[in-house]
């Protein structure tokens, strides 16, 4: 009678030995969960574009999505990521970051399609660009013969002071200056009314901005237009759908004018 208890009691507490155990594996491994998921679409950073005023990086690409949550280094420097979608990742710009060219780095987990790296110049120095290709040699003239050095003239009298001239008329205005910049996103698209197989988005300047430049980042779409809008509030971008779901970023450069 005391000897089946006892089993008993040694069976329970290996029991809950084994429990305690197991769970602690698996709260330890849940976070890494993510981090070891295999990436079957290759990650690819397209664009990079830093922000000063704002101190952010705003990288552009596809396939940010695959694997686990982004992690992105710039310099060996861990940066803060405030936003991520498919296709735009926007980090903090570390304020103590030195002037030069420094390498980023996008991994989403340890499989070599969840990685990816971009040479990113940071301040006015940019990277210098391969040399352009060599032009021809041009054809090589005919001396010409040296003439005979002439007998030197003879020194002029001294002429009397010109009259005053008249004041000429006023100049033109210059251009107008340019006294803040701005970048405007947007990935909200919609049908065109007219087409329904073009797919729009448009990007639109903050008040009292006007658009002096734009770009855009697509998925599954074949671009069409791209181009400012006629009022310049804003820059436009239209696209014929593919066979997947279509994805598309506008940006607008804009510029407050004095």
């Amino acid at each position: 009678m005391n000897t089946k208890p006892s089993k008993k009691t040694f069976l329970c507490s290996v029991m809950v030995l084994f429990s305690v155990l197991a769970l602690g594996q698996l709260a330890w491994g849940w976070d890494d969960w993510a981090w070891h998921r295999h990436c079957y679409i290759e990650l690819e950073i397209r664009s990079v574009y830093v922000d000063f005023d704002r101190d952010l990086v705003l990288i552009h690409g596809q396939h940010f999505d695959n694997g686990g949550f982004p992690a992105v280094t710039l310099g060996g420097i861990r940066l803060k990521v405030k936003s991520h979608t498919r296709n735009e990742i926007v980090a903090e710009l570390p304020k103590d970051i030195p002037d030069g060219d420094h390498k980023l780095v996008i991994s989403t987990g340890h499989d070599d399609k969840c990685k990816d790296e971009y040479c990113l110049t940071v301040g006015a120095m940019g990277s210098e660009g391969p040399p352009g290709p060599q032009g021809l040699p041009g054809v090589q003239g005919l001396p010409g013969l040296q003439g005979e050095q002439g007998p030197q003239g003879l020194k002029g009298d001294k002429g009397d002071n010109g009259d005053k001239g008249d004041p000429g008329p006023q100049g033109l205005s210059g251009p107008p200056g340019i006294i803040e910049w701005e970048i405007r996103s947007n990935n909200r698209g919609a049908l065109d009314q007219d087409n329904p197989n073009e797919y729009v988005v448009t990007a639109k300047c903050g008040n009292g901005y006007r658009v002096t430049g734009g770009g855009f980042s697509s998925y599954s779409l074949s671009i069409i237009s791209s181009r400012p809008l006629q009022d310049g509030s804003g820059w436009y971008v239209a696209g014929t759908m593919g066979d997947g779901e279509p994805s598309l970023t506008v940006y607008a450069v804009c510029a407050k004018i004095k």
